[in-house]
């Protein structure tokens, strides 16, 4: 742990049980974490599970393009909750098209303010 006072994860289950310290799980990363950056040094010396290479902007490309076939996870509730913290907001500066999704962000008091200099729509959440 990076700095002890931190807790934002917190009441971490699996299958509706508490997660113990010896569980193993598969955690999907790109590169960059993968390697031990942003100070995550376990992920770089967990054991590698072989996988055929993917290359990142294809499967966007394709994802964006409506080119796979839905996602099934979409049709399952969301795997966690963030906990709230009082008076912190996040800015989303993100293309038009993610405006006919606003309603997947309405557990964040999504507010629309007014595109930014190079074109991105801005939207506030509160959480």
């Amino acid at each position: 742990m990076v700095d002890p006072d931190n807790r934002r994860i917190r009441n971490l289950t699996f299958g509706g049980q508490p997660v113990q310290p010896a569980q193993r799980f598969v955690l999907a990363s790109n590169n960059y974490r993968a390697s031990g950056g942003g100070h995550f040094p376990a992920a770089s010396a967990a054991q590698r599970i072989n996988l055929p290479p993917l290359d990142i902007k294809e499967l966007t490309r394709d994802y964006l393009s409506r080119r796979l076939p839905p996602d099934p996870i979409s049709r399952h509730p969301y795997p966690f909750t963030l906990t709230a913290q009082t008076g912190v907001n996040a800015l989303l500066r993100t293309g038009p098209g993610a405006l006919e999704h606003m309603d997947e962000l309405r557990m964040f008091n999504a507010q629309m303010l007014s595109p930014d200099e190079a074109g991105f729509e801005r939207i506030r959440l509160t959480f």
